[in-house]
C-alpha cells in the first residue's frame, strides 16, 4: 500500500487540442464468439456526500452549472469520462482547489482543462517538478492545474485562472474494474442547471444495456446507479483480460505451457513503488520456472507502445533483466517537458539515454 503522502502528479501543460472538437467515441472492442460466464453486478450504497467541488482560494465554492457524462463498460472494466463547468461570477480572476473522490480502484487517465477554445492535457511528472511547474507558469501568467493523489481515492487540483464572469470547463476520466454495480455519485451535490449522463454496457451475448440520465435546474437526490450483467471476461480476437484470484498452491496443469508472454507496465504513472512491483514480476517468472522447467517467456514493456525486454527460458531471467526494466521505466520518467514559444511541447532528457545493457539489479528499498 503506497504511503498516502506519496502522490501522483499530472500537470497541464501539454499542446492543447480543440475544445469544441466532437470528442472521440469510445467504442467497445467486439466480445470473441466464445462461451462466457456471464457476472451480475448490483450497484453498491453510498453516502451522499457531493464527490466533487472547485473552492476559491477565499474559501468561497463555485457554483457547478453543468454536468456531462459517459461509461462504457465491457466485461469486469468500466470507463468514465466527466466535463463539468464551473461559474465564477465575481469580476475578478480567481484561483481554486478542485477536489475529487474517485471510486475505490478507479485509476485516472485523463486530466484537462479548456482554454480559449482548446484542452490543455495533462502529463505525469515527479511531485516537486509539479508543483515548481505551477509556480512557474501561474507567474507567468500561463494556465496551470496540477491534480495530486491524496489519502485513500481522493484527487485535488489547484486551478488558476478560473476568469472573471465566465465557467472553468475541466474534463477527468478514470477507469475502474468493477466487483459491484455502475455507480456515478451525483447524490450531495448542489443545484446543477444541466445534467447529462449516459452508459453503454456490453451484455454476455454482445447486445448493448444503454441507460441515460437528463435533468435541467436539478439538485441531485440520488446517484447514477447501474445493475448490469456482463460477461465476466472481455475478449477480442485472441486477447482475453478477465480479473481472477490465482491459488498458488494449486497443482500443475497436466497440459503444460511450454511459452508465456508477461506484460510489465512501464507508463510513467507506474514510478511510485516500481522497484516493488518489479519484485512480484521476478518473483512470478520464479515460480513459473521451478513448475515448468523449459518455460519459454517474453517479458514485454507496455506504455503507449510496446517494448520486448527479455526473450528466452523462465529459468534464466534475474537481476539483470530486473534491472534493465528498472531502468528503461527511468527512462521514461527523466523525460522534461518544455514549452517553445507557440505554448506546446517538446520533450528533452534529464540525464542519460534509456540503456541497452545495465549491470546489477535495481535497489530494492
Amino acid at each position: 500500500m503506497l504511503n498516502a503522502r506519496l502522490a501522483v502528479m499530472l500537470v497541464v501543460v501539454g499542446c492543447s487540442t480543440p475544445a469544441n472538437q466532437e470528442p472521440v467515441p469510445v467504442v467497445a472492442p467486439p466480445t470473441a464468439p466464445a462461451a462466457v460466464l456471464a457476472a451480475r453486478r448490483a450497484a453498491p450504497v453510498r453516502e451522499p456526500i457531493a464527490p466533487w467541488s472547485l473552492t476559491a482560494s477565499d474559501g468561497s465554492g463555485l457554483r457547478l452549472v453543468s454536468i456531462e457524462a459517459k461509461a462504457v463498460i465491457e466485461g469486469p472494466l468500466a470507463f468514465t469520462e466527466l466535463h463539468l463547468r464551473f461559474a465564477n461570477p465575481e469580476d475578478r480572476v480567481r484561483e481554486g482547489t478542485f477536489a475529487i473522490t474517485l471510486p475505490s480502484g478507479a485509476t485516472v487517465s485523463r486530466f484537462a482543462m479548456a482554454e480559449d477554445g482548446h484542452f490543455k492535457e495533462a502529463e505525469v511528472v515527479a511531485k516537486e517538478l509539479a508543483r515548481r511547474a505551477y509556480d512557474d507558469f501561474v507567474h507567468r501568467g500561463i494556465d496551470p492545474a496540477i491534480l495530486e493523489k491524496a489519502a485513500g481515492n481522493e484527487f485535488t487540483a489547484r486551478v488558476f485562472p478560473i476568469p472573471a464572469h465566465d465557467t472553468k470547463h475541466l474534463v477527468i476520466s478514470y477507469s475502474q474494474e468493477l466487483t459491484d454495480g455502475y455507480v456515478l455519485p451525483l447524490a450531495g451535490l448542489p443545484v446543477v442547471d444541466d445534467v447529462s449522463v449516459a452508459l453503454d454496457a456490453v451484455r454476455p451475448d454482445g447486445t448493448h444495456q444503454t441507460q441515460t440520465l437528463k435533468r435541467a435546474r436539478w439538485q441531485p437526490d440520488r446517484d447514477f446507479v447501474a445493475d448490469v450483467v456482463t460477461p465476466a471476461a472481455v475478449a477480442t480476437g485472441t486477447l482475453v483480460a478477465a480479473a481472477f484470484e490465482a491459488e498458488p498452491n494449486a497443482p500443475a496443469a497436466a497440459d503444460r505451457p511450454t511459452a508465456l508472454t508477461i506484460l510489465v507496465d512501464t507508463s510513467a504513472s507506474r514510478a511510485l513503488g516500481f522497484r516493488r512491483y518489479l519484485e512480484h514480476v521476478r518473483a512470478l517468472v520464479h515460480e513459473l520456472a521451478a513448475r515448468y522447467d523449459q518455460l519459454a517467456v517474453e517479458v514485454v514493456a507496455f506504455d503507449q507502445e510496446t517494448r520486448s525486454m527479455y526473450t528466452g527460458l523462465a529459468k534464466d531471467f534475474g537481476d539483470a533483466e530486473v534491472a534493465m526494466l528498472f531502468w528503461y521505466l527511468m527512462g521514461i520518467a527523466m523525460v522534461v517537458s518544455e514549452t517553445t514559444s507557440e505554448g506546446c511541447m517538446t520533450e528533452g532528457k534529464a540525464g542519460a539515454p534509456r540503456p541497452t545493457s545495465v549491470a546489477g539489479p535495481p535497489p530494492l528499498h
